[in-house]
């Protein structure tokens, strides 16, 4: 498995855990990575994942609620919403990746771990995410 997709695995289950035991993400995030032994990179991008969320997390709910008509935040299954959570935060804030691959691997990690339809969801919303803040870079490739 690629190092970043591990590490977009763990941020997912950080934020997951995180939101279902009320924790902060950050302390979810030393807690679980220093429960197993991953390379540093892995940790280092987990962790960038996570404080990304963290530091932006009203803007990047609001952000997931506004783009997903017709679905309450809190009517998402918990799954698909902390993909597009640390995914959003990747798309907006973690630049240096293109938006097209933080988004397959979102679709991806949502098939693996959400319901049949999750892939295609949170595919529409990431989509519709990227266009409004990164639409320029989707059409004009490294520009």
């Amino acid at each position: 498995m690629k190092k970043r997709r591990k590490a977009r695995e763990l941020a997912f289950r950080i934020l997951y855990q995180a939101e279902i035991s009320s924790g902060e993400p950050m302390s979810v995030a030393n807690e679980v990575l220093s429960e197993s032994e991953h390379e540093a990179s892995i940790d280092s991008y987990t962790r960038e994942l996570v404080r990304a969320f963290s530091e932006h997390a009203r803007q990047i709910d609001e952000i997931i609620s506004r783009t997903s008509k017709n679905w309450e935040l809190g009517r998402m299954a918990a799954t698909d919403r902390n993909v597009l959570r640390y995914s959003v935060a990747e798309i907006l804030y973690l630049t240096e990746v293109p938006p097209k691959v933080a988004i397959d691997e979102a679709i991806e990690i949502a098939r693996r771990f959400g319901t049949e339809d999750s892939g295609k969801f949170v595919n529409g919303i990431l989509d519709s995410v990227a266009r409004e803040f990164r639409g320029r870079e989707l059409k004009n490739p490294g520009a």
